[in-house]
């Protein structure tokens, strides 16, 4: 009478197991930068070699943790099948969190352009830096389409991201997610076009451009009197225009200069068009 052994679970095909590695091989490790290991010590990712061996190993339960939608317990015995060292939840939760500043460096590297960039613009001696910003939607499987917002800044002058910031849906856009340091230059669209966010650069010595709605920033003119932006534009020709205004946070007044362009006709009933359309979407307009 045969007997069965205590491991009843079939052992991992060791062929299956060598084209896995190698699919893995050539479809991630192939595509990374030469020194990423080096790089994993340097950035604390990883210390040792003990239970797990090298830093890809560690990048490996990374991608399967995000795009999975694992958690740390499933993780653990995921590893194991695949052939990846056994170690608990909790350690594969301590190894994940010492990873951030290592999956940022790469994710700067691997967006780098390969051929060096002209910038958009000639930055001056005063400028230190010019950013980019704005914030993308990402979503999990049986999500709302909204579950997670990527607030991401792009420096002009290098070509390369400068700073990347992850959210839930309810993470607004804001400046304060981003280092500023003295003179430098970000630029955000209208959803940032708040006071806040431009009191947040003036506090750190920095310069910000934003879209602004005039009903939702106030401003002033030299004597402290409120600014109707509209009719002072109803009074201009055509073209671009500029005004110093001053405005007020928290108590304490600011300067800052409003500059205004006039669309052609045709541009300028499309945005109408699609101000309207948003708007009917999120039903902040009735129907006549």
């Amino acid at each position: 009478m045969s007997r069965q052994p205590y491991h009843t679970s079939p052992a991992i095909n060791e062929q299956l197991r060598t084209l896995n590695e190698e699919g893995w091989e050539q479809a991630v490790l192939s595509q990374l930068p030469a020194d990423y290991e080096a790089q994993a010590y340097q950035l604390g990712a990883f210390e040792r070699e003990r239970e797990l061996q090298r830093p890809a190993q560690v990048l490996r339960a990374v991608l399967a943790y995000v795009l999975c939608g694992m958690s740390f317990r499933k993780l653990a015995c995921w590893a194991v099948l695949i052939g990846l060292p056994n170690l608990s939840d909790t350690a594969w939760r301590k190894r994940i969190r010492l990873c951030q500043a290592w999956l940022f460096w790469m994710l700067q590297e691997l967006l780098t352009p390969s051929q060096p960039v002209i910038p958009v613009v000639a930055i001056s001696a005063e400028i230190r830096s010019i950013k980019l910003v704005d914030a993308t939607r990402l979503k999990e499987r049986g999500g709302s389409g909204d579950d997670y917002r990527v607030h991401v800044a792009y420096d002009l002058a290098t070509g390369r991201l400068a700073q990347v910031s992850l959210s839930d849906r309810h993470g607004a856009e804001s400046f304060s997610r981003f280092v500023l340091q003295p003179n430098d230059v970000i630029v955000g669209d209208g959803g940032y076009g708040y006071r806040v966010c431009v009191v947040y650069a003036c506090t750190r010595d920095a310069f910000a451009i934003v879209r602004i709605c005039p009903s939702t920033f106030p401003l002033q003119d030299e004597q402290g009197n409120p600014l109707d932006v509209v009719k002072w534009l109803k009074e201009k020709k055509q073209g671009t225009h500029g005004k110093q205004v001053w405005f007020e946070y928290r108590g304490k007044r600011y300067q800052a200069r409003l500059i205004a362009r006039s669309l052609k006709p045709e541009d300028a009933e499309r945005a109408r068009a699609a101000k309207v359309k948003k708007a009917k979407k999120k039903q902040h307009v009735r129907e006549a």
